[in-house]
């Protein structure tokens, strides 16, 4: 999977490998724990992937200046932009984009 998440951020060095790992087991394991599963299916892989991207992009990591955060409000005169603080965005709402697909691998927790 890890030479999956660099094609789809379009690395080649491996100088990030540390952190993409960070964030595919960060995402195996948000996945497996929303699916109340213990074994991550193979069909889930693609997801695990792009989740691990979209954390890896949101949290900033690779970068050495602290994420901006998403557009708060624009001005157009005299040209203003001001951003959220990216420390403040929620990172849990990461799977939403995803559930779709993961309801169907979803088992009953008893």
């Amino acid at each position: 999977m890890l030479a999956k998440l660099k094609i789809l951020l379009g690395m080649t060095e491996d100088s990030e490998d540390a952190v993409l790992s960070f964030c595919l087991d960060f995402a195996a394991q948000a996945v497996l724990a929303y699916c109340n599963l213990d074994e991550l299916p193979t069909a889930l892989e693609w997801t695990v992937v792009a989740l691990a991207a979209d954390k890896y992009r949101m949290e900033g990591y690779g970068s050495k200046d602290a994420p901006v955060g998403a557009v708060a409000s624009l001005e157009q005169g005299d040209v203003s932009v001001s951003y959220k603080d990216a420390a403040s965005q929620d990172t849990s709402g990461l799977l939403k984009n995803y559930t779709s697909t993961l309801n169907r691998f979803r088992r009953l927790a008893w």
